[in-house]
């Protein structure tokens, strides 16, 4: 009968949501690697709207003023010019570095390390400039677990990641350091072995 099909039909939805509640809490918690970019974006936004509009009043003070040569208002008129140039462009490098963070997430994906040079040629930037800009983000809090690796040619967005790496290069040290430690007690070794003997082997 129809009442069965719809009560079938419900105890099968009821039984998905279960299915989907459930593997929703046996989903292990990820870390938040990532800060919030709306606040600096919307501060850039209002930056570069506010440097346009006072550029907007004071050009046209400065000709003015220059026009009828009165030097107290078009110096106050360079002074809001500049004020204005100041705002756009902190704005703007501020609006194009949140643009290159969300690259970097991109060329990150799911995974918690990246060399630069690939960060690099996906912004069309030097690594240099990456590097520099990398580490000004970790102050900003944009990489909240941000780190380098030894010789700063890796980003690693996680301190587990980075813990793994740390052990991973001090046993690798550890372990070059026993080998040059061998093969200097066998050069001293082949040293001491009299010429005779040396004859003989």
């Amino acid at each position: 009968t129809i009442r069965q099909v719809v009560g079938r039909a419900v105890d099968m939805g009821s039984e998905a949501v279960r299915m989907v509640k459930d593997n929703a809490e046996k989903r292990p918690e990820l870390p938040v690697l990532y800060g919030s970019t709306g606040g600096k974006n919307a501060l850039a936004v209002l930056k570069t709207a506010g440097g346009a509009a006072l550029a907007g009043v004071t050009f046209p003070a400065l000709v003015g003023a220059l026009v009828m040569n009165l030097m107290g208002p078009t110096i106050l008129a360079l002074a809001g010019l500049g004020a204005a140039i100041f705002l756009v462009g902190s704005g703007v490098k501020t609006i194009r570095r949140m643009r290159r963070f969300k690259s970097y997430r991109r060329l990150l994906g799911e995974k918690t390390h990246c060399t630069l040079e690939k960060l690099a040629r996906g912004v069309g930037k030097s690594v240099k400039f990456v590097r520099r800009e990398l580490q000004a983000m970790f102050s900003e809090g944009l990489f909240l677990q941000g780190h380098m690796d030894h010789e700063q040619t890796m980003l690693i967005t996680s301190d587990e990641t980075f813990l793994r790496y740390e052990q991973g290069r001090k046993a690798l040290e550890e372990r070059q350091r026993q080998d040059a430690e061998d093969m200097a007690r066998i050069a001293k070794e082949n040293e001491l072995t009299s010429p005779q003997v040396r004859e003989v082997l």
